[in-house]
């Protein structure tokens, strides 16, 4: 059987809608705001929050706009990177009901694949610059990582979704929810 001859209503699917994905994301964002501010705070205090001023309030702006695209622009490496089909079968799109950006592999792929092709972002965009911003006292860094470490709330939810299965099973994106289809492996 080919990777993309799967015929998904048979398989099992596990997903939720990307409103719902959106308010559970919602849910995370204070609890997340907290666990960044309050280490940077205790550490510098409130001195690096009066540095901010108009021109890197518009400089943030511009690189959390192109943090948007460099977060898919992940995804699609990692998956690219680690699944069968490679970087031909990622495709990229806006949910237009929820402006929702997304990547999307079209191939099967293990869950241990999924779980870091999803996660990545979050390190890359969110906890390295958090962790950036304590060393550094940068109010920049540190609202750039919050942002995008609020921003992966989705993806958070994704590899919790995969919860209860191994990282060796085989899974393939939703094309239109947050989630996935369990794909049967054919008994040898």
């Amino acid at each position: 059987m080919k990777d993309n001859d799967v015929n998904l209503e048979s398989c099992r699917e596990i997903s939720i809608t990307i409103e719902e994905a959106g308010r559970r994301a919602l849910k995370m964002a204070v609890p997340f705001l907290f666990l960044c501010l309050v280490p940077f705070i205790i550490i510098h205090g409130w001195q690096p929050f009066g540095e901010i001023s108009l021109t890197g309030f518009m400089w943030f702006g511009l690189t959390s706009f192109i943090g948007i695209v460099i977060h898919e622009l992940i995804h699609a490496f990692v998956f690219g990177l680690f699944t069968k089909g490679g970087f031909k079968s990622i495709r990229f799109g806006v949910d237009r009901k929820t402006w929702s950006p997304y990547c999307h592999p079209a191939t099967n792929m293990k869950v241990w694949v999924y779980r870091i092709g999803a996660l990545a972002p979050l390190v890359i965009l969110g906890i390295v610059p958090v962790v950036a911003s304590l060393y550094f006292a940068s109010v920049f860094w540190l609202f750039f990582g919050v942002i995008f470490t609020i921003a992966a709330g989705g993806d958070i939810i994704s590899v919790w979704l995969t919860r209860n299965l191994s990282s060796g099973d085989i899974v393939r994106d939703h094309t239109s929810k947050l989630g996935f289809y369990i794909i049967d492996q054919p008994k040898i």
